[in-house]
C-alpha cells in the first residue's frame, strides 16, 4: 500500500469515527500529496510523498515553535498532534538531534575528515544516506564538530 493510498484509508477512518481532528490532518497531508503530483506530473512514488512530508513536517514545526514562542500553548499542541499524524505515514521518522550527532561522529570518521574544508564532503555523504534528516539540524551539528 502506499503512502497515498494510506492517507485516504486513514480519511475515510476518520470520517467513520467522526474523528474531525484527524480527519482536518489527513486532508491537509492528502493536499500535500496532491500538490506534489501535480510538480511532478506523474504518480507519486513513496519517495517523492516523503519528501513533501518532510516539507510539511518542517512547516509544522516551525508553526509550533512560534506558536510556542508567543505563548499559545493550544494552537502549538494542535501542531504537535499534526505532526505525530504526518509522522505515522512517513516511511522512515524524522532523526532527532541524537540520532544526527551519533551518524555525523561515524560519517566524520569514515571520511577522516578533520576540519571545516571537509563539510561539503561529510554533509553530501551523509544527505544522501538519510533523507530523513533536517539539512539545518544536521549543517549545525556538522559545524560544531569539524570546528573542534
Amino acid at each position: 500500500m502506499t503512502i497515498k493510498e494510506k492517507v485516504e484509508a486513514g480519511i475515510k477512518e476518520a470520517l467513520k469515527a467522526k474523528d474531525q481532528r484527524r480527519l482536518s490532518a489527513l486532508r491537509m497531508i492528502k493536499a500535500e500529496l496532491l500538490l506534489k503530483e501535480k510538480e511532478t506530473g506523474k504518480t507519486l512514488e513513496d519517495s517523492l510523498a516523503d519528501q513533501a512530508l518532510q516539507k510539511m513536517l518542517k512547516k509544522y514545526q516551525k508553526a509550533r515553535d512560534e506558536y510556542r514562542s508567543l505563548n499559545r500553548p493550544g494552537e502549538a499542541e494542535q501542531y504537535e498532534d499534526d505532526m505525530k499524524i504526518i509522522e505515522g505515514f512517513m516511511s522512515a521518522p524524522m532523526m532527532d538531534e541524537s540520532q544526527i550527532r551519533t551518524e555525523l561522529e561515524r560519517v566524520v570518521a569514515e571520511l577522516n575528515a578533520s576540519g571545516p574544508k571537509d563539510f561539503g564532503k561529510v554533509m553530501k555523504a551523509f544527505m544522501s544516506a538519510h533523507s530523513n534528516a533536517d539539512g539545518k539540524v544536521v549543517s549545525a551539528a556538522l559545524k560544531g564538530m569539524l570546528e573542534k
